[in-house]
């Protein structure tokens, strides 16, 4: 939904008192969002505390990304199955990996 402040014009007021209108308008229209349940932000579905490690859920895989001297080093672990189970070990192993990554010389820090 857009807030133009041209909606809010009128030949009383000022272009930055439009602006202001229209900003109240949008944070109460977030605000009923929120109320209704539509504006809470979702979470992923699986998630790893170590940075640099994150699931894609398109591919089925954990993705690992550590930069150092400005380059970033990419690997994948894939899921065996679609299981919480598989996932969680696939989660693990790749957690070892950017450890690993890391500890190498010039391994840096997550992406």
């Amino acid at each position: 939904k857009a807030f133009a402040a041209r909606q809010f014009c009128d030949a009383s007021g000022s272009f930055d008192e439009a602006i202001e209108a229209a900003r109240l308008a949008a944070v109460a229209h977030v605000r009923r969002l929120v109320r209704q349940g539509a504006g809470t932000p979702r979470r992923a579905a699986y998630q790893s505390a170590v940075r640099g490690v994150s699931w894609n859920a398109r591919q089925w895989n954990w993705q690992i990304q550590v930069c150092s001297g400005g380059q970033r080093r990419s690997r994948t672990v894939p899921a065996p199955d679609g299981t919480p189970e598989g996932i969680g070990a696939a989660r693990l192993e790749a957690e070892q990996i950017c450890r690993a990554l890391r500890a190498q010389p010039g391994g840096g820090r997550g992406a």
